[in-house]
């Protein structure tokens, strides 16, 4: 396998594009768990509601009719 960014010839059994898509493979992988993770993590964060009230005034001339 090559370090990344080195340049490789390619052999007749096609041995470099097999090693793209296994970094492809891992990087899909890589990105799909941090989504995951990021999914548990604000699926488990206990966010307070909000505490103050909200009174403000509507105008009937900015409500559509």
């Amino acid at each position: 396998m090559h370090s990344f960014g080195e340049s490789a010839a390619v052999d007749e059994n096609g041995c470099q594009r097999r090693e793209n898509m296994n970094r492809l493979g891992i990087v899909v992988i890589v990105i799909a768990g941090l989504g995951v993770a990021g999914l548990v993590a604000l699926s488990s964060w206990d966010i307070p509601a909000p505490t103050v009230a909200i009174n403000k005034v509507v105008s009937d001339d900015t409500l559509p009719k």
